[in-house]
């Protein structure tokens, strides 16, 4: 048997029977992990409210025949994403994307460190005090960085030099802005009206298609 301290994202959690869920993690020393949190469903449990997707905690796992969540606490639940329902639906989709494209349950710093930089992003106080088309824009620019930055560390973006026989002119070229501009630079530099015109569910689902197996 073995014990493990590690932070994690909560990604998903299901009840498996009356009381315990099942939980998928990915977690910093030790990858993408399902395990089983006893008693979870319990009104009164105190690793409930810390097990709700979206949260980073800190987590003690302990392994043998399956793992199982002997203690948590929440680090950061995001609430500025949280109490934003455009922003916390976005933030659900691209979890489950994320929960979908990794397979693997071994440490990886680069994911780990893509997927807290995202949250971080939308949780930025900047980002919540935008509305209307700004902040949407300034979502999708978030989306899309988390997207390339996963596909250079799972190791399916094509090189760049052949990145125009992989993807259409718009990805390309958003690709390319991604790689010199953070996304909030790229909201102050460019006309809103430019970046309105850009197909962001488009360049997704390319995306998409290279991390999706």
């Amino acid at each position: 048997m073995f014990e493990y301290n590690t932070q994690a994202i909560v990604l998903d959690k299901d009840t498996i029977n009356e009381a315990d869920a099942n939980v998928i993690l990915y977690t910093e020393n030790l990858g993408k992990i399902e395990l089983i949190a006893k008693g979870a469903k319990k009104i009164t449990a105190k690793l409930n409210a810390h097990l709700e997707p979206l949260n980073l905690i800190e987590a003690t796992i302990i392994a043998a025949n399956n793992k199982h969540l002997t203690s948590v606490l929440t680090i950061n639940n995001f609430y500025r994403i949280r109490k934003n329902y455009l922003l916390l639906e976005n933030a659900l989709k691209m979890l489950k994307l994320f929960n979908q494209a990794i397979v693997a349950n071994e440490k990886d710093e680069l994911i780990w460190q893509a997927l807290n930089n995202y949250l971080n992003n939308l949780n930025s106080e900047k980002l919540s005090q935008m509305e209307g088309q700004k902040m949407l824009i300034l979502m999708k620019l978030f989306n899309l960085e988390f997207l390339f930055n996963l596909t250079k560390a799972l190791g399916m973006m094509p090189d760049f030099e052949e990145i125009n026989r992989h993807f259409s002119q718009q990805t390309v070229f958003l690709i390319k802005l991604l790689e010199s501009e953070n996304p909030q630079n790229i909201l102050e530099k460019f006309e809103l009206s430019k970046l309105e015109k850009i197909d962001y569910n488009k360049i997704e689902n390319e995306i998409k298609q290279k991390i999706i197996i």
